[in-house]
Parts: structure tokens; sequence; C-alpha cells
């Protein structure tokens, strides 16, 4: 059986090294996202202009007058002293096909003070890789490999790496496993010596894992350094995994499980039925409506 899940064990992290290696180097960059984006496209993020800003909802409407293809799905309410405000937006139907309007773009950077386009850009586009992309293009890259949308789905490389951090989640059962000690067995040809060291408890025999021998080949040497940092880290490492597969597969797998082990209140998302793109969920209230009531709730 440990033979087996050896076997199971080199593979599975053969498998998955190269996504976890890919996943920590943009994982890495990512993390300073916003500030990196905000030094590399100085002219889409500082603003010069003084006075008192538009309200981010009439700035949404500018945006939809002056391109009637686009709908704003994503706005700011505060722009910041000396900053822009950006806005996302989403291609409405066309009437004529059913299907989406083609936009070459979908962030676009307001003037808070004046209203004025400072530009726009189209947020994670795979190629060209410019500066003004740059950033997002490793955020895409990070979360779904930039794997191109097709049955009226864009989340086939999210549920990829989903399906890698289930294997990795796996497999840290299987390598916490290889490192316990091996059963006790009487062997009449057995050296005394062993004999005696698996006489020892559990904890005692299972204690050499967590250490590293420095005296012994360069192979054992590496042995000992991963399984030792492993166990270790195995609490981070399982958590980690367990949560990639948690988000990325939230809906495929997560939830399922969840709702097998507890009862629990669903979140709008899980509510509302899957929808293709090219067939989007009207919204029955305006940022108009939201901002109001948020107002009367405040």
């Amino acid at each position: 059986m440990r033979a087996i899940f050896g076997k199971l064990h080199r593979w599975a992290g053969l498998l998955t090294a190269g996504f976890l290696f890919f996943s920590g180097i943009t994982g890495a960059i990512i993390s300073w996202d916003h500030e990196i984006d905000e030094v590399l496209n100085s002219h889409l993020f500082d603003v010069s202009s003084k006075g008192p800003a538009i309200p981010s909802i009439d700035l949404a409407k500018m945006i939809e007058q002056r391109d009637p293809r686009a709908r704003v799905v994503y706005l700011f309410m505060t722009p910041e002293k000396g900053h822009s405000l950006w806005f996302f937006v989403m291609p409405r139907i066309d009437p004529a096909t059913g299907k989406r309007y083609p936009l070459d773009y979908n962030q676009i950077f307001l003037d808070p003070n004046t209203g004025a386009e400072l530009g726009r850009r189209y947020w994670g586009a795979v190629w060209p890789v410019t500066r003004e992309n740059f950033v997002s293009f490793l955020y895409k890259l990070h979360y779904t490999m930039h794997i191109p949308e097709f049955w009226g789905s864009d989340r086939w490389g999210m549920r990829l790496l989903g399906v890698i951090a289930i294997i990795w989640t796996i497999d840290c059962f299987v390598g916490l496993y290889l490192t316990l000690p091996s059963r006790r067995r009487a062997r009449a040809a057995r050296a005394p010596q062993v004999t005696r060291q698996l006489e020892r408890g559990f904890w005692a025999r299972w204690a050499p894992a967590w250490t590293i021998k420095t005296s012994g080949s360069a192979y054992r040497i590496n042995v000992d350094i991963h399984r030792a940092f492993s166990l270790w880290t195995w609490g981070v490492l399982f958590i980690i995994a367990f949560t990639a597969f948690s988000l990325n597969l939230y809906f495929e797998v997560f939830s399922p499980l969840m709702k097998m082990v507890s009862n629990y209140t669903p979140t709008p998302y899980e509510q509302r039925p899957y929808r293709d793109l090219d067939d989007p969920i009207e919204p029955k209230v305006s940022f108009a409506d939201i901002a109001a009531r948020a107002a009367a709730d405040g």
C-alpha cells in the first residue's frame, strides 16, 4: 500500500508543481497589482484638475450615453484626491443578432471633476501584452490561465485550477500518511538493531521524520528536507490547497459538499440560475436606486 501511495504522491506532486510555480510567481506579483499598475499607467490614474467631483452615478450615465453598446457594471462612489475614477463595463445585447456587441474595452477611466475620458483598456487582455494591460494579464493568468471562453462560460480556467487544488488537497493527506512509521511486523531474518527500533513507541518512531539527518547521502538529505519541511508546514499547505479548491469550485463542488453536512443560508450568487454570457440577467434597479436605498438605510 505504501508503494502505491508513494507513486501517487510522486505523480501528483509532478502534476501540481508546474501550476503551483506559476501561481506562486504571479500571485506574489499581483499582491502589489494596484501599486504596480499606477506606476506603469500614471496617465490613467492621476488627475490634476480641481473642483467638486461629479457624482459617480452621473459619470456612469455619461459613459453609457457616449457608447450605447456598453453597460456600466462596476463603479466607485467616492474618488480619491488626485486620482481618476475607473469603471468596468460589459457589452449589451445587440437586438439584431441576440449576441453581445463587440467591445474592444471593458474598463474606462474618467476625470471625476470634469468627466473627461482619460483612457480605456481591455482589462485582462491576452495579447498584445502592453504596459496598460501587463498587470491585468498576470492577474487573469493567475486565476484563469487565460483559457478562453467557450460554451457560454469563461470559468474553465478557474475550474481547471480548482481540480488541481483538489488533487493537491488529497495529496496533502497522502504525503502525511507516507511520513508515518511502518507497521511493526515480526521477521526472523531482521537485524536485532532494526527490531529494537521497531519495538519503540509510535511517537518515538515518527520523531525522526520531523528532523533532517545531515550525515547521510545527498539523496537521503534531500528526502529528509522534503519530508521535514512538509510536516512542519503541513497545516499551511492544507489550508492553501483547501481554500484554493473551495474558491475556484465553490458552486460545482464546495457548496454541494457543505449542504451534505450542514444547513447554511445560501448567498444570492448560489440562488440565481446559471445564465449564458449572451443571456445576461437584466438589472431591475439602477445604481441611483441602490445609492438612494443605501443612503436611507445609513
